[in-house]
């Protein structure tokens, strides 16, 4: 299988251990030392944009790259929060203590979409259900969808659903192969008809995600985790990189560009080169 050639490690002025990148465009931010940083994708310095006195993570940029939505525990429990995403204070959206991750945004950018396992029977993260909050505050609502770990909404006309149910991290069980394997489900037509997605040495796969017409996921079905990409009807998997140390982890995508972290270090992928 040939290796790609456009995948490139992004390098910035301050060290440290980067993770959860997420982008917009050119611009690239992610956590560090429990804060949120910007930077460009063509390296550089790097701007502090928090300040918190807890635990932030899971940032998303809106998709017109005007916000950032994240979790923070800036004020207690983990909640959800947005922030101005050239700079400013983060104002909070939920109080209920309970909210695991940011999972994105709805396509017109009005609503915030997250994780929770406030209602679970278990108070466990594979128990966790997803919601929706607007922008403009208010009540959360629960998605029809049933316990699950990730949702994404495809763009450009057929807005198929796909949904990651048992976990969002293999790296934590690594080759792991039991009850709680990853599964991805996908509605093709947004009716409710979700099919569980089954490919060829699919191992555990976790965060899937659209680009155009084809689903991305992490597996780790050779060995390590690295990111792979098939239809939606599981066929034509392609492994897509090809670390070999350290497991891909929370990619994020813009629908032109994919970063990711691996090792502390950040990594940008282009699909369409």
């Amino acid at each position: 299988m040939k290796k790609r050639k456009n995948i490139i490690e992004i390098k910035h002025g301050k060290s440290g251990y980067y993770s959860q990148p997420t982008v917009f465009q050119n611009q690239l931010v992610f956590v560090c030392e429990n804060d949120l940083w910007k930077a460009s994708l063509e390296g550089g310095d790097a701007l502090r944009l928090t300040n918190t006195l807890g635990e932030i993570h899971s940032p998303s940029f809106s998709p017109n790259g005007l916000w950032i939505a994240c979790c923070t525990t800036e004020e207690g429990g983990h909640d959800v929060y947005y922030m101005n995403s050239k700079g400013g204070p983060l104002q909070r959206l939920t109080w209920i203590n309970t909210v695991t991750n940011i999972l994105g945004w709805s396509h017109n950018g009005k609503n915030i979409f997250f994780r929770s396992t406030h209602e679970s029977i278990h108070n466990k993260g594979c128990d966790a259900w997803l919601y929706k909050i607007s922008l403009n505050g208010g009540p959360f609502e629960k998605l029809p969808f049933g316990p699950a770990m990730t949702i994404c909404q495809q763009s450009k006309g057929k807005n198929s659903i796909v949904l990651g149910r048992n976990s969002i991290n293999n790296s934590r069980w690594k080759r792991y192969k039991g009850g709680m394997t990853g599964e991805i489900w996908v509605d093709k037509n947004n009716t409710g008809d979700f099919r569980r997605l089954l490919c060829e040495h699919s191992g555990n796969p976790v965060l899937p995600f659209w680009i155009d017409n084809r689903l991305w996921f992490i597996t780790d079905c050779d060995g390590i985790g690295n990111l792979y990409s098939c239809n939606d009807n599981g066929k034509d998997l392609r492994q897509e990189t090809f670390q070999k140390k350290f497991y891909v982890r929370f990619p994020s995508t813009d629908g032109q560009k994919i970063v990711f972290h691996v090792g502390g270090e950040l990594w940008m992928l282009d699909p369409n080169e």
